[in-house]
């Protein structure tokens, strides 16, 4: 049976530079729980988050809701009264056989400032001794060099298409 907590614990994790994918194994413990995640988006990382907090059912854990702020907080009720960025409140469950149900919070992908910290909020209960998993994934963005190699790569293609078909139409011209 669940003990009833008047609060949520909360751990406070600061997972630093974040530049691709970062993966954080939590530790729970009876009762409800608001953990936060503090981290900096890399300079040149990217600007799409991609989070997601997951469990085996068989850990004990239901995860509850993910939200996501801008700046950097370790308590939850510095985050009252906040708007986060995005926020899902939708856990789905996967039936993985075997007797093993994976209980996912999110899939929420959206833009983020490069050099500017986030807080990963995710909250949930748990039955005992539990653990889950958080990842937060960053994916690239092309530099602006590289958008300049694609125009240019373009232009010349263009500009070979063109020289082909008045080339064939000269010898079409000189063949009547």
């Amino acid at each position: 049976m669940m003990s009833a907590h008047a609060a949520a614990t909360t751990t406070v994790t600061d997972l630093g530079l974040v530049t691709t994918t970062t993966t954080k194994g939590t530790n729970t413990t009876d009762g409800s729980f608001a953990d936060l995640f503090n981290f900096t988006v890399g300079p040149n990382a990217g600007s799409i988050l991609v989070s997601t907090a997951s469990t085996f059912s068989s850990y004990g854990v239901s995860l509850s809701s993910l939200a996501l702020y801008l700046g950097t907080y370790t308590t939850t009720a510095s985050l009252s009264g906040l708007t986060p960025i995005v926020f899902s409140a939708s856990p789905v469950n996967m039936d993985l056989g075997n007797g093993i149900v994976v209980d996912t919070v999110a899939n929420k992908s959206f833009a983020l400032s490069p050099a500017a910290t986030y807080t990963l909020a995710v909250n949930g209960t748990s039955i005992g001794d539990s653990r889950y998993t958080s990842i937060v994934q960053l994916a690239p963005v092309p530099e602006p060099e590289t958008y300049a190699m694609l125009l240019a790569g373009l232009g010349v293609m263009g500009f070979v298409a063109k020289r082909k078909k008045a080339s064939k139409k000269l010898e079409e011209n000189a063949s009547a």
